[in-house]
């Protein structure tokens, strides 16, 4: 008889505690506590998630490359560089002086922040003063007028952060203050962020831009974070939409996937499989197929050829409770 069982919470607990006592009598490095983990509504949001903030906001990559242009009056190009999850003690620590920070209220989103390297704050500060690009040093620090200037300045390109998240949240973000030090930043709450980085490439130099975000904020938005949210928000009115829902649409890349057909077989027909057989569909020859996006059925379709490729024609839009009656 099997004598093995699972050790009970106090079990574990004293397990825990005897080996925390052994390796500090011994010097060693006390154990992190344990924190207790809810399964049900875990802390980090998954890949899925990531991806879909991802398609949200490189639709800032356009309207960021026209406003930085225009206010450093030079050629600037914004490309999205990535999104990660991390802890914001080690984001600030990563971040390379100098640098200006400006800190966001993005209402349901909670608090983040806007990252903008010393250099490019600089430049963009002193050519709305009037004074040469490079008159002050990169790496002097700025004054409190230099720093409101700059909150203002930064305050357009927030404006495309809060039509990028349209398609699954309203928000107004506003510029709330401005320093040049990561040890005055503070995040509040849990100490996740989503860090969104972008690179700033100009003639003769590249930049580092990060939109660090709350991640216990975003966690409460989760639900929402969905492709098909996005793909909604795109097809739900009849109104043009405008350069930044635009934008948004161009950027989101979705899944199209297109059913031959199907049928029913028995589980000992099955396990009788072999190369070779053949399976003979409930679709007939010259009926239309069904194609879905992000798994959900859209259309109705006939399949052909494009040059080498195979293709299908879209033939029709399926309605609510249609799919099962289509024959």
């Amino acid at each position: 008889m099997s004598t093995e069982r699972n050790l009970s919470e106090e079990e574990v607990a004293g397990i825990a505690e005897a080996l925390k006592t052994t390796m500090e009598s011994n010097g060693a490095e006390p154990l992190r506590e344990v924190q207790t983990y809810d399964l049900a509504h875990p802390a980090k949001l998954g890949s899925g998630h990531l991806k879909v903030v991802e398609n949200l906001l490189r639709s800032v990559e356009r309207p960021w490359t026209t406003g930085l242009g225009s206010l450093l009056g030079r050629q600037i190009v914004v490309s999205l560089d990535g999104v990660e999850q991390t802890r914001f003690s080690g984001f600030v620590a990563s971040l390379i002086s100098p640098v200006l920070i400006a800190s966001l209220d993005m209402g349901t989103l909670g608090k983040a922040f806007l990252c903008i390297p010393g250099g490019l704050a600089r430049e963009l500060v002193n050519r709305a003063c009037g004074a040469p690009a490079h008159s002050v040093s990169e790496n002097s620090g700025f004054t409190r007028i230099e720093r409101a200037i700059a909150r203002r300045l930064l305050g357009r390109l927030v404006t495309a952060i809060n039509h990028a998240w349209s398609a699954v949240a309203h928000i107004e973000a506003a510029v709330t203050d401005c320093v040049d030090s990561a040890d005055d930043v503070r995040l509040g709450g849990d100490d996740s962020v989503i860090v969104v980085g972008y690179a700033a490439e100009a003639e003769d130099k590249r930049f580092r831009i990060d939109l660090a975000m709350s991640g216990d904020a975003l966690n409460a938005v989760r639900d929402s974070l969905t492709m098909e949210n996005i793909l909604r928000a795109s097809l739900g009115g009849t109104a043009k939409p405008d350069s930044q829902s635009g934008a948004i649409i161009e950027s989101v890349s979705l899944e199209i996937a297109v059913e031959l057909g199907s049928a029913n077989v028995s589980v000992s027909d099955l396990a009788g499989l072999s190369v070779g057989d053949i399976i003979r569909l409930e679709q007939r020859v010259g009926d239309s197929i069904l194609l879905r996006v992000q798994g959900e059925p859209m259309f109705y379709a006939y399949p052909g050829l494009w040059g080498p490729k195979m293709a299908v024609q879209i033939m029709n839009v399926c309605s609510e409770g249609a799919v099962s009656e289509q024959k």
